[in-house]
């Protein structure tokens, strides 16, 4: 996406309240006048189409993560492995987005950089910590199973005339999930 020079020297925060209004289908004239930045029409147009499209691709994408949770259990951390697949995407993206900043060295463009490094940073340590406590939570999760069939063989053993291997093994199967 080409960010008009106005508003790529915009400060992070501000850019940041100018795309969220510009997402709700605000008008932005007032913003833009108020900061004193000149920026024809056509161009604002065009990056107003290409955040709305960011934002389209941004939900898609969280849509998809919700469907694919719903319908995937992550008993062996396929989740983890989509946010990783996502976060490589997107890593990609910004890697795309910074070359074309670096093809015209400016100290706005540095700015820009710097912030998106920053940011991908951010999400990056977000996810692998998100993947440790999923780990941990898994983890724990297996332990408590095998706790409650170590309690279930000991309650079924005790039991006079004791049980059938099969209804031991629909236990284990479909009610503790082992």
């Amino acid at each position: 996406m080409a960010v008009p020079k106005a508003i790529a020297a915009l400060q992070s925060k501000t850019r940041t309240q100018l795309n969220t209004k510009l997402l709700g289908g605000e008008d932005i004239t007032g913003i833009i006048a108020e900061y004193g930045l000149e920026i024809s029409v056509a161009a604002l147009e065009r990056y107003r189409k290409d955040v709305q499209e960011q934002f389209a691709q941004l939900l898609e994408n969280r849509e998809a993560a919700i469907a694919y949770a719903e319908l995937v259990p992550d008993d062996d951390g396929a989740q983890a492995r989509l946010l990783n697949d996502l976060i490589q995407d997107l890593l990609l993206q910004v890697t795309n987005e910074v070359s074309e900043y670096m093809g015209a060295p400016s100290a706005e463009n540095y700015e820009i950089v710097d912030e998106k490094v920053r940011l991908v940073g951010q999400l990056t340590r977000a996810i692998a910590d998100l993947n440790r406590s999923s780990i941990a939570a898994d983890k724990f999760a297996h332990e408590l199973r095998a706790k409650q069939l170590a309690r279930l063989q000991e309650k079924l053993a005790t039991q006079p005339g004791g049980i059938d291997k099969e209804f031991l093994q629909m236990l284990m199967t479909d009610v503790l999930g082992i």
